[in-house]
């Protein structure tokens, strides 16, 4: 469906693994090469961690100083996301999001699935921390 290009990524992320939850951090604008770039590292990190042995775990973006992405990089990410629902995340929070940022994200997940919004990423990791305690 995705074809390789000769474009240079644009935008830039962060992954750090803080026990089940995954903590991202997205910044710029993305086009189609950041997102398969983010999808490639992130779904490496879910098979690595959690896939093989059906842990439970959450994904927690910060979307601070995300500026939007070309459609075909969002159609990319919902692929994924639609991936991850088979993967055992189980939740994702989306910190800092703006009005626009929202208005995306709800039409993105219209038919994928749940997402929850956050104005704090600390409260967004006990939260996590007290559901995955609780579905173990």
């Amino acid at each position: 469906m995705y074809t390789a290009s000769k474009f240079i990524a644009h935008g830039e992320h962060k992954l750090k693994l803080q026990g089940n939850i995954i903590l991202c951090k997205a910044v710029g604008a993305w086009n189609l090469e950041q997102a398969q770039r983010f999808v490639s590292e992130i779904s490496g990190l879910v098979q690595e961690n959690f896939s093989g042995v059906k842990q439970k775990w959450i994904r927690i973006m910060n979307m601070s100083e995300w500026e939007l992405s070309t459609p075909d990089a969002r159609d990319y990410v919902a692929d994924y996301i639609r991936w991850e629902q088979t993967q055992n995340c189980i939740r994702r929070y989306y910190c800092y999001c703006n009005k626009v940022q929202k208005r995306l994200l709800y039409m993105k997940y219209k038919n994928i699935g749940s997402l929850m919004l956050s104005h704090n990423i600390d409260q967004s990791v006990l939260d996590s921390q007290q559901l995955l305690a609780q579905v173990k």
